[in-house]
This record gives C-alpha cells, structure tokens and sequence, in this order.
C-alpha cells in the first residue's frame, strides 16, 4: 500500500539542519510515518513546504517530497498542493490539523477514487471554534471532516464528533517508542511549547518566580501566529536566575530534557491531546498541567495532577512534589506505566494500518 502524509511545518523533523519550527501535529505525522515506512509492506511519501530543498529526498526511509512556499498565495498555495499530492499516486492521503486545505485534499481524494484519512489535533476543531472563526476555512475544513476516515486523539474528541458533525471515528492515542526508564538525575522543571498567546508561557515564569531555589527550563520557540511580545518574555525570563530559556531544542535531542526532568508543566488555555505529555511520561516524569487534561487521564491513571485553571493551585502541586518524594515516586510509576500501556507507537501503528485499508475501502 502506498500512504502519503501531508504537514507542510514537518521538514525541520526529517532534517535537523532546517531551524523552521514546527508543533505537535507534524510530530504526530512524522512519528508515523517514520515508524510504516519500517514495514517493506508500505510506500511511504511525505509532502511538506518548501523550504529550500530539493524537490525530492529520503530521510529514514520516507520520501519527502517539495510543495509550496509559503509567501504564495493562498490559491496558489492550493493549487501546488494538489498537484504534488496528486502526483504521488497513492492510496490514501493523510493529514492532521484543522484548515482549509482539509476540505481540499478530501476533495481530489473523493475524485481520485483515494482514501484520505484525517486526524484531530485540537479541540477546537471539534468543538466548533474553528468553523466558527474561520468562515471560508471552516466550511472546507467541516467538509474534509466529514468525507474522511477520521481518527481521534481521545474519547472526548470522538464525542464531540459524534454529537457536533455525526462523523465515527477510531481512537489512536500520540504514541512513541517507549524506552527501558533507567534510574537518572532529576534536575529541573520543564516547561516546552511555541510562545503562542494560547500557551501562556508567563505563567510558567509566575511558577519560577515563586520557588527562587529548585531549577527551571524553558524551551520556547517563535510562534508562527499570535504570538505574546517574545522580546518582553526574554527579558522577565533573563531576571529569573533559576531559570534556563532556549529559543529552540532540535526534535533529535530533546529527549534529553525529557529524561532528566523532575516535573513537566503545561499552562495551556487548551490543547488536543500534546505530545510532550508522551515524551514526559515516556521517561517517568510526572505531569502537572493548568487546564489540560484529555479524557481527564491525569487524575485517573494518577500520572500527574490538573489545577482545573487555578494557577496557585497548579504551584502547590508542584509544591507537594518537592516536599514529599512517595507523590514523586508515585506520579512517575503511574507516567512510565500509562506511557507503556497506551502510547506505544508499536501498538499503535498496527491500528492505524487498520484504518488506512479501512479509507481505501471507503
């Protein structure tokens, strides 16, 4: 079977020589991709931005193919689009993040006789935040939605599929390679995230603030969109002697962070279900997160804790895991645990082979 995925931010993961940024859904993808393209069953092609390659390159065994550049048009943008993707010739399309080009990639599939498979990324696709904002964009993309096979993150966004647009879907959870958890040295709180206003990343400093003498790293690469003043970020941050900031970590090495952290936070106003929290868990690290909290797994599995938008509330869990080590212990049992269980890419891209016959057949 041949499968093409599309993100067009995915190039900087296949090639750490490009510093472009990219976020969680081009991890999804690629992780996938690079995980079917073990399996000498599956031709795997890869279509991303133009970022000043060359047209066509194979990084561990994905072909990565050149689509558009991003000062185009929009229609044109589209239009190149279409013509790489169509080119390819495969069976099915894949893709993951709301857009306009949802609905267009789902268009030339249904008059290619292809199967397009589409997953969910953030809640705001199915919640209807995104066809609400985004007139034209929102319309094309609730059409892609609904001439796909889709696959969810978690249960409540297979709900609200269900309940908002009447679309089934197949539940896939992030997944990895999960690594032996080796006994390391635990240094610093980790906070990791684009500076998007949606992510609030001075709430994470109000944490460092707030304990002078336990250690913070923060990972913070420019936003494409709304962004908060990074120049007024870098400056509070230089004024916190604890805390250490990067402008960005390659995808290659950031596993590193990950295994010797303490604690892993998340001060995001939302989310879907993010990807560090699988790189947290997959190296015992417990999670604490503002508002995040997918199908509530965190108080459930006991890997983490969620303060429900309380931002004291969020410290003092930070806290309790300072002071008493047992809740330490126990969260990062309960994270390498729930890693192992449900985030392990050998699982998981078993199912998704599944649902790609699945789109072929429809």
């Amino acid at each position: 079977m041949k499968v093409c995925f599309f993100s067009r931010s995915a190039y900087p993961l296949f090639n750490p020589a490009c510093s472009a940024v990219f976020g969680g859904a081009e991890v999804d993808l690629y992780l996938i991709a690079r995980e079917l393209a073990k399996d000498e069953t599956y031709d795997v092609s890869f279509v991303v931005g133009d970022f000043g390659q060359a047209p066509e390159e194979r990084w561990e065994g994905v072909r990565v193919v050149k689509s558009y550049r991003f000062d185009q048009q929009k229609v044109f943008q589209m239009a190149t689009l279409v013509r790489t993707l169509a080119g390819q010739r495969t069976d099915v399309y894949v893709q993951e993040a709301a857009s306009g080009g949802t609905g267009v990639i789902a268009g030339m599939c249904r008059a290619m006789g292809r199967g397009f498979v589409y997953r969910t990324a953030s809640d705001i696709e199915v919640d209807g935040t995104f066809v609400a904002k985004n007139r034209l964009e929102g319309r094309l993309f609730e059409y892609g939605l609904r001439h796909a096979t889709v696959v969810a993150q978690n249960e409540a966004h297979q709900t609200q599929l269900r309940e908002r647009y009447g679309v089934g879907s197949t539940v896939i959870r992030n997944a990895t390679s999960i690594p032996h958890l080796e006994s390391v040295e635990r240094r610093n709180v980790l906070w990791v995230g684009r500076s998007e206003t949606l992510k609030q990343p001075d709430v994470f400093l109000d944490l460092v603030a707030r304990f002078p003498d336990r250690r913070f790293v923060m990972i913070c690469p420019p936003a494409n969109f709304h962004s908060v003043d990074r120049d007024a970020l870098k400056a509070r941050a230089g004024r916190l002697p604890n805390l250490q900031l990067f402008d960005s970590v390659p995808f290659s090495i950031i596993d590193a962070y990950f295994r010797h952290a303490y604690a892993f936070v998340n001060t995001s106003i939302y989310e879907g279900f993010p990807n560090t929290f699988v790189q947290a868990m997959k190296f015992g690290v417990p999670i604490h997160s503002l508002n995040v909290n997918p199908d509530s797994f965190l108080t459930r599995e006991g890997c983490g804790a969620c303060a429900e938008g309380d931002v004291h509330r969020l410290g003092d869990g930070l806290a309790q895991l300072f002071d008493e080590p047992a809740v330490w212990s126990s969260q990062s049992e309960r994270a390498y645990a729930t890693a192992l269980a449900n985030h392990d890419m050998r699982t998981a891209i078993e199912a998704y082979k599944q649902v790609f016959h699945q789109a072929l057949r429809r």
